[in-house]
């Protein structure tokens, strides 16, 4: 986990004590905050202040932009980006229990004010996740239940003949500061025309940001005279942003406007494929900076790792304003070809671009050109996402509407499509499995024989793993068999060695629920060792978890040799393989139970809940699993009452429980509930029957994660140790010295590359953790501390 607070700005506050003192008392004493106030006001500088004071105590802090967000599922996705840690959970309380197991933790959620639904991802993250404490930055309340509204007003505006010590007088000085810019507020014509600059502003720090951002170009009065005579926040807004965009070089607006494309926070390599600067000479690291310097572009506050940009919202309708269709059509076009791309980089990437991935789809579906290609690009993208719910459902809505179009589309693609878009059962709730399954079943048998008739190997293919690792929803075991035996023969055919390695894994299964030990062991092994080989994950974990499950005697001796049981978990986590993760966990409840320690089984059970809690579509035997299990750890522990009330949950669905957990454990759950029917009275059992009924999947989740938890003692940790304060250089690494060093001098990246002997974009990188580690907006800031603490070179 990284250190407590990381990824909370340094920002300093002028004039805004008091504010901060009650939005911390608030946060100390309400689960929900909003801060709220005029576009610039200052709304995440103050709740940047409030959680950084509290990240100093010792709570962690996670901060999540949802500009980019519009709907609940998308919301989620966005704050489970920011998460620490590899867990594998993708329900936000769950991913929050992964993470930070119970403690306090206070989420700092910025600009929600596109989010329609947002109540349902709170209320569910509060009533999930109880020590969490939410502070939301919008422009108005949000409405939601229990919500307390802290509204942030502008700054008061002075008058002509105000103090020096006016306190927004001295912020707009502190500003000008940061740039190598001293204002003389001593100077009664000095002052005046920084408080004509000051009320023209509006009283809005963000707007007076951008004023001192150009007092190094435009002297003080000069600026003042320019205003003109009108005030108030109008001004505040667009021609603030007309004054420094004229203001930029040429090259900086051409890439300000050319920016307005992306939706959420962007990498600089996505700058250098997007924007088009008309001369290859122009270093578009250079050209991001002196955006980042004028407060037209800003570092993403939640990112850690790689710098990623992000446009304000205000700054990004202006420059879309701005722009030449003909210019934009061609940066969409760009943007669109870039992030198609980048949606095969894996899941973290999926994770943390997926607004402008599908802003990119929506590109490719209405631009008019032929629907198998907008298609194509929908399936490609499917196996990324299937572990980001809001892409999932996203994705499979836009697949689905491809596919209601009367066009044309191959056989082949349409099989994929169909593919992908299993999950999205039209019956309403996944509860009714029976239905769920047969419905899948049938999507999967149309596109198998699509993908027959097409003659396109690998869409048959796809289509017969689908058919077998869909069999835990359809149950067709049958067909599950012949298709991994089919696959298998098709793999070697193609010579498809990572497919190979799966429909090994696949068959080597079906030979041991087949009674064939030696045929499972030898499969697996080869699936195992070509998984490795082949860099298969899947092939990898799952080959092993069988292997594990095989007799002593029958597993190979590997180099490296097979993992632990809790190795194999942390092999999935970290190779995002959920399915066989969860597997792994049944396996460990199965053998705590059997090694006597039923309170660790229920750990495992409540990790095994946690993971499936977000996938009652697309694994609906997971809770079932892990309730049945949780059943034999609920009386081993003498609480019988959790246990008969887990057996009214089961009894429901008997048909499915020899289908969801392993063969192994069955005995011990027969004898179990053998003796609950044995002995519960009719009438207690009756009750019982009739409140689980009512109880949809969801609840006997989130129920059965509260009993784990309690049988398996857990016990929230204590607030964290707060962070130590930050020594006199910040903790600069040498090398970030030296480039400050050379930044202080003036140099463009490209001379302190030369100077330096590396790469500029590597200076950029070093630029970026440098105003983080300093906790300033840009080189101007960062050029003034450097001589401030003696750091600063002569050129």
């Amino acid at each position: 986990m990284p250190e407590v607070g990381s990824a909370i700005g340094g920002v300093g506050l002028v004039g805004r004590e008091a504010e901060l003192d009650t939005l911390h008392e608030a946060l100390g004493s309400c689960a929900l905050v909003t801060v709220t106030g005029l576009p610039g006001v200052g709304r995440s500088a103050l709740a940047a202040a409030a959680a950084s004071r509290l990240a100093r105590a010792g709570t962690p802090v996670l901060t999540a932009s949802l500009a980019g967000a519009d709907e609940p599922l998308s919301a989620a996705d966005a704050i489970l980006a920011q998460l620490p840690g590899e867990g594998l959970s993708t329900s936000l309380p769950e991913a929050m229990w992964e993470a930070f197991d119970g403690a306090q933790v206070l989420l700092v959620l910025e600009d929600v004010d596109r989010v329609e639904g947002l109540s349902g991802v709170v209320q569910e993250l509060l009533d999930g996740y109880p020590d969490a404490v939410v502070l939301c930055t919008a422009a108005r309340p949000t409405g939601l239940a229990g919500e307390r509204v802290f509204r942030l007003a502008p700054l008061p505006l002075p008058d002509d003949d105000a103090p020096p010590e006016h306190l927004t007088l001295a912020l707009l000085a502190r500003m000008a500061q940061d740039r190598g810019v001293v204002l003389q507020l001593v100077d009664p014509v000095q002052r005046k025309s920084a408080a004509m600059l000051c009320r023209h502003a509006g009283g809005l720090p963000g707007v007076m940001e951008l004023a001192a951002a150009r007092l190094a170009a435009v002297p003080l009065q000069a600026m003042a005279r320019g205003l003109g005579a009108e005030t108030g926040t109008d001004w505040a807004l667009n021609p603030a942003l007309d004054w420094t965009f004229d203001l930029l070089s040429k090259p900086a607006r051409t890439a300000l406007l050319q920016l307005s494309v992306f939706e959420g926070a962007f990498l600089l390599d996505a700058v250098g494929a997007v924007v088009d600067l008309g001369s290859p000479s122009t270093d578009p690291a250079d050209v991001l900076l002196e955006l980042v310097d004028a407060h037209l572009v800003e570092l993403d506050p939640a990112g850690t790792g790689e710098p990623r940009f992000v446009i304000p919202q205000l700054v990004r309708g202006f420059s879309q304003s701005r722009i030449d269709p003909d210019a934009r059509a061609a940066a969409r076009d760009r943007h669109t070809r870039y992030f198609t791309d980048r949606a095969r980089a894996g899941l973290e990437v999926v994770r943390l671009e997926w607004p402008d991935i599908v802003a990119a789809l929506d590109h490719e579906m209405s631009t008019g050109r032929r629907l198998d290609d907008a298609l194509a690009a929908a399936v490609a993208l499917a196996p990324e996402v299937q572990e980001v719910p809001g892409a999932v459902a996203s994705l499979e809505q836009r697949i689905d509407e491809l596919l209601e179009k009367d066009a044309h589309v191959p056989d082949s693609l349409r099989a994929r499509a169909l593919l992908w878009s299993t999950s999205r059962y039209p019956g309403g709730s996944a509860d009714d499995m029976q239905k769920l399954g047969l419905w899948t079943a049938q999507r999967l048998a149309e596109a198998t024989t699509l993908a027959r008739q097409s003659g396109d190997g690998p869409a048959l293919l796809e289509a017969l793993e689908r058919t077998i690792m869909l069999l835990r929803i359809t149950l067709d075991l049958a067909a599950a068999v012949s298709a991994a035996h089919e696959g298998l023969e098709l793999a070697r055919r193609l010579d498809d060695q990572p497919a190979l390695a799966r429909f090994e894994c696949f068959v080597s299964m079906a030979a041991w629920s087949a009674g064939d030990p030696e045929t499972a062991a030898r499969l697996a092994t080869s699936s195992v060792t070509r998984g490795r080989e082949h860099d298969d994950a899947f092939a990898q974990v799952a080959g092993a978890h069988l292997l594990l499950t095989l007799p002593e005697e029958l597993r190979p001796a590997l180099d490296p040799p097979l993992p632990t049981l809790e190795e194999l978990l942390a092999q999935c986590q970290h190779l995002d393989q959920p399915f066989t993760g969860m597997t792994v966990l049944a396996s460990l409840a199965h053998e705590s139970l059997a090694g006597g320690d039923a309170r660790a089984a229920a750990r495992w059970l409540w990790k095994l809940l946690m993971v499936g809690a977000n996938r009652q579509r697309t694994e609906p035997m997971v809770t079932l699993a892990a309730v049945a299990l949780l059943l034999s750890a609920a009386l081993a522990l003498g609480e019988e009452e959790d246990a008969a009330r887990m057996r009214e949950y089961t009894r429901q669905l008997e048909l499915f429980v020899p289908y969801s957990i392993t063969q192994p454990a069955v005995p011990r759950y027969e004898r179990d509930v053998a003796y609950l029917d044995s002995s519960v009275p009719d009438e207690l059992r009756q009750q019982l029957a009739a409140e689980m009924a009512t109880m949809g999947m969801d609840r006997v989740n989130r129920w059965a994660q509260e009993v784990a938890r309690r049988l398996a003692g857990h016990r929230p940790p204590g607030p964290l140790q707060p962070s130590r304060p930050t020594e006199a250089s910040a903790g600069l690494t040498p090398r970030e010295g030296e480039v400050l060093a050379a930044l202080a001098t003036g140099r463009t990246n490209r001379e302190i590359a030369d100077q330096l002997g590396m790469s500029a974009k590597t200076v950029m990188h070093h630029s970026v953790a440098i105003y983080r580690k300093l906790g300033v907006r840009g080189r101007a800031a960062a050029t003034a501390w450097a001589y401030e603490h003696g750091l600063a070179t002569e050129a």
